[in-house]
């Protein structure tokens, strides 16, 4: 990250040239990640959706493909550990669910492996993690043909 100048390092202190810069040091290239790889895909993906409902929201990355809304909520951040937080995002993610009506795919890409916890609760979220990531094409693919086969 120093290198393409992301962040200067001096000492024991990071400096960040900009806000933009840590926000996307902190998560945004996956989220760009995500997007290129569907763009490729020839998805036409929109990220970083703005929605005004109960508050505000934003969603990472999102596609429609044969009348299906497909959001995709991406963290970069540790949840291999048991806290508040994964909770709440398993919660946000399903707050999502009603945006594009039934029919709304749900996925949670995680650039490390989920704790249990994450898992179990779930339920209709399709989650992509740790090693998984690297294969995403192949997974949303599968993801596609399967919503596609459980629609018929």
């Amino acid at each position: 990250c120093e290198e393409i100048g992301l962040l200067g390092i001096y000492g024991n202190t990071v400096r960040f040239p900009s806000l933009e810069h840590c926000n996307y040091v902190k998560g945004g290239w996956l989220e760009e990640y995500v997007y290129d790889t569907l763009d490729t895909m020839g998805l036409k993906p929109v990220m970083n959706l703005k929605i005004k409902k109960d508050g505000e929201r934003e969603i990472d990355v999102a596609f429609m493909h044969k009348e299906k809304l497909y959001v995709l909520e991406c963290k970069s951040s540790n949840l291999t550990r048991k806290t508040k937080q994964n909770h709440s995002i398993i919660y946000q993610i399903k707050t999502l669910k009603d945006l594009g009506g039934i029919e709304t795919v749900l996925v949670l890409v995680s650039y490390q492996n989920v704790n249990i916890e994450i898992k179990t609760s779930a339920g209709e979220i399709k989650i992509f993690q740790g090693g998984q990531v690297n294969d995403l094409k192949d997974h949303i693919r599968e993801l596609i043909s399967s919503s596609n086969a459980n629609a018929a």
